[in-house]
């Protein structure tokens, strides 16, 4: 379950973005730096579909798709040019 926000964090990893995977109560959030995220769980924006929930990116609060979460991580340099 949730494997999705897994996936993201190990892309993650794989492409040197810095960021934390937490457990949470029954899913998992994935935070950056700047505090920005997404989330995975039960009462989360797409979860139920294999979507997850950003949060402080330019797109907030609405479950979107593995795709379009790297490419909102990608809309963010975090330090890197």
């Amino acid at each position: 379950m949730y494997v999705e926000i897994l996936e993201l964090y190990e892309w993650c990893m794989g492409h040197s973005i810095p960021c934390v995977l937490s457990r949470l109560f029954d899913g998992y959030k994935l935070e950056f730096p700047d505090k920005a995220d997404f989330v995975q769980h039960a009462y989360s924006y797409g979860s139920a579909h294999g979507g997850v929930e950003p949060a402080g990116f330019s797109i907030s609060y609405e479950g979107v798709s593995l795709e379009t979460a790297k490419k909102l991580i990608q809309e963010k340099t975090y330090g890197r040019n």
